[in-house]
C-alpha cells in the first residue's frame, strides 16, 4: 500500500572533498586552536555529513528518503525523486523543487530535534497553476501567486512535534514565508521574502472530522483526522471546478 522510496545513492566523501571541506571551515574561522574546537569539530562535521530527509506524501501514501545534499552540494540524482514525491496530486504534475527549500526544512527539522528518521507529512508540495486557482475558489485564503507553483514551498507536519514548536522553529530559521494553520494541523514554509500569517490564514476554521478510509491500490487506507480534512478541501476544490467547467461550457 505504501511505497518507500530509500535512498542507495553513495554519499561518502572523498579525501579531496574532506579536504576541501577542512579549508572551507578553516576559512570560515570554525577551526580555533585557543577556543571552540567542540564548535569547529561540530561545524566540520556538519559540512561532511550528508543533509538527509525523509517524506511521507499524505495524499498518495508514498515515502521517500534521501541524503539530497553534501559539503554544502546537491547529491546527484536526488532532486528527481523529491520532485516525484513533491508533485501535484490533483493532476500528476510536477515541478523542480528548488534546493534552497529543502535546506530550510532541513534546518527547521533539526531545530525541533529531529534527524534522518523523522518523517515530514506532506500536504502539499508542487501545485499547478490550474490546480492553484481551483483551490482558490474553494478558498480565498489561497494566494494568486503562491510560491507552491514555483516549487519554492511545502506545506506539512511532523508527528510527535507539537505544531507550536514546530511554527517557532521556522520563524526562527527566517529563511521565507511561513503560515500558521492550527485548524488543519500543519505550517507553511517557502523561500520567499520573510514574513509571516496565521492562525488560520485568513480561512475559516474546518469541522473536526473523525476517521475516513478511502480505496488505495484496492485496499482501504484509514486516514487520520489532518489526512481527511485535506481529502474534503480537495474534494470540495473539485466540486468547484466541475461547476466552473459547467458554466463556462467544457
Amino acid at each position: 500500500m505504501t511505497r518507500h522510496d530509500e535512498w542507495k545513492g553513495p554519499f561518502r566523501p572523498s579525501r579531496r572533498r574532506f579536504l576541501r571541506c577542512v579549508a572551507a571551515a578553516m576559512a570560515a574561522g570554525a577551526v580555533d586552536m585557543a577556543a571552540g574546537s567542540g564548535q569547529a569539530a561540530g561545524r566540520l562535521a556538519d559540512l561532511l555529513s550528508p543533509h538527509v530527509l525523509s517524506f511521507l506524501n499524505v495524499h498518495t501514501a508514498e515515502a521517500l528518503a534521501v541524503p539530497y545534499g553534501l559539503d554544502g552540494r546537491v547529491v546527484p540524482g536526488a532532486m528527481p525523486a523529491v520532485r516525484h514525491l513533491l508533485h501535484d496530486h490533483h493532476d500528476g504534475s510536477d515541478h523542480e523543487i528548488d534546493s534552497r527549500l529543502l535546506d530550510l526544512v532541513f534546518t527547521i527539522v533539526r531545530s525541533v530535534g529531529g534527524g534522518a528518521h523523522t518523517t515530514l507529512q506532506v500536504l502539499s508540495g508542487y501545485r499547478s497553476p490550474h490546480t492553484n486557482s481551483v483551490l482558490r475558489l474553494a478558498d480565498e485564503s489561497v494566494a494568486v501567486n503562491s510560491y507552491h507553483m514555483r516549487g519554492q514551498a511545502i506545506d506539512f507536519c511532523i508527528p510527535g512535534c507539537s505544531l507550536d514548536e514546530l511554527h517557532r522553529a521556522a520563524l526562527s530559521a527566517r529563511g521565507g514565508g511561513v503560515g500558521y494553520y492550527p485548524a488543519h494541523n500543519f505550517i507553511h514554509v517557502d523561500v520567499g521574502p520573510v514574513r509571516q500569517w496565521g492562525a488560520f490564514g485568513g480561512a475559516a476554521p474546518m469541522q473536526p472530522m473523525g476517521r475516513e478510509s478511502v480505496m488505495m491500490g484496492g485496499r482501504p487506507m484509514h486516514l487520520t483526522p489532518a489526512q481527511a480534512r485535506s481529502l474534503a478541501m480537495h474534494r470540495r476544490a473539485l466540486l468547484w471546478d466541475h461547476r466552473r467547467r459547467g458554466l463556462a461550457g467544457s
